[in-house]
């Protein structure tokens, strides 16, 4: 549940005024970056989060350097002291030289979720890039690197992608670089991958609509302006250090993409019926859409919805900004009502 990277079409907000519909989480007191040359290397800088992480840096007065898949994606992004090149982070050598002059780094690529996860591929994106990043990084003189992965990277869970990712948080713990790695919940923005298909779903013409699965599994989405002020605050406060376990970052509410669902069909004022696909037949989907039988299909991805996406201990996100994150649940009843005819 984590929108990591992937080529998206520039965020309405990249400017900085939220776009019709949303409700801003609060301004962070966090402290600025001085104007001195502490450049940052951030990768998946065309994800969905980095989409949002840049505006964010250059604001606060960082040079960024945005690393892209190719040249053809630097339009995002803002271009006022923002630099863009080209690499590949699973081809080491196309790597050489793009964090040279840079502080600090911001490592967000990996696995669009907007696409098919296949577990060979997540492997070599997650652990040989993460590894191919951090050996730039190391050799260059990188003084800080910051890492996100997602609430349930372990290397025992069932899901390929929290495999990998914890494979690649071992080997940033092991770099010589300071370190700071986060774990974060279900992300959700304007134009995310979680909070607007339910939208959608609670306003289609439709009275059925489909569930996953059961739709129980808990979860505690945080804002993506919230979770880059987290990822942001170890490049202006030299005085956080870098703890033994992974910070867990979550929104300021647990709730389930069931109850989600219901919130969002209620302040539509519809009525549904709702359909629960067994998760049994989303793995037969899954191996369907592996074998190439049916290429249509968004590949399912049934044990992350089994997997549990809150914060085991501590919400980190709160003590980061210094308040209580922003609420999923409003946030949808906002995007609703804004989605809906003559609003």
């Amino acid at each position: 549940m984590n929108g990591t990277t992937g080529d998206a079409p520039t965020h309405p907000d990249a400017g900085g005024t939220p776009p019709a519909g949303e409700v801003p989480p609060a301004e962070t007191s966090l402290p600025a970056a001085s104007m001195r040359a502490e450049t940052v290397l951030v990768t998946g800088a065309c994800g969905f989060i980095g989409r949002h992480l840049v505006p964010m840096l250059v604001k606060r007065g960082f040079p960024v350097r945005c690393l892209v898949r190719s040249a053809g994606a630097g339009p995002v992004l803002p271009s006022e002291r923002v630099r863009v090149v080209a690499g590949d982070i699973t081809a080491r050598s196309s790597l050489r030289g793009v964090a040279e002059g840079c502080s600090h780094v911001i490592h967000l690529a990996g696995p669009s979720p907007e696409k098919p996860w296949d577990p060979a591929r997540t492997g070599v994106l997650v652990e040989d890039g993460t590894r191919n990043i951090l050996l730039e990084a190391e050799s260059t003189g990188v003084r800080r690197f910051v890492y996100l992965t997602c609430i349930g990277a372990e290397e025992r869970s069932k899901v390929a992608l929290y495999r990998s990712q914890a494979v690649a948080e071992s080997l940033v713990r092991g770099s010589r670089c300071e370190h700071f790695l986060f774990r974060s919940s279900a992300v959700f923005g304007q134009g995310d991958s979680f909070a607007s298909p339910i939208v959608s779903a609670a306003l289609s013409a439709s009275p059925f609509t489909i569930v996953e699965g059961y739709g129980d599994t808990s979860c505690q989405p945080i804002h993506v302006r919230d979770l880059c002020e987290c990822l942001i605050a170890p490049l202006c406060d030299p005085g956080m250090r870098p703890t033994e376990r992974p910070l867990e970052l979550g929104g300021g509410e647990v709730v389930t993409v069931l109850g989600a669902l219901d919130e969002c069909i209620r302040a539509a004022g519809r009525w549904k019926i709702k359909l629960h696909i067994p998760l049994f037949a989303m793995r037969i989907f899954s191996l369907l859409m592996r074998n190439g039988t049916v290429p249509r299909w968004r590949r399912s991805r049934a044990a992350e919805l089994l997997t549990n996406h809150c914060c085991q201990g501590t919400n980190a996100a709160e003590k980061i900004l210094g308040r209580r994150p922003a609420g999923f649940v409003e946030y949808l009843r906002v995007a609703v009502s804004s989605a809906r005819p003559g609003a």
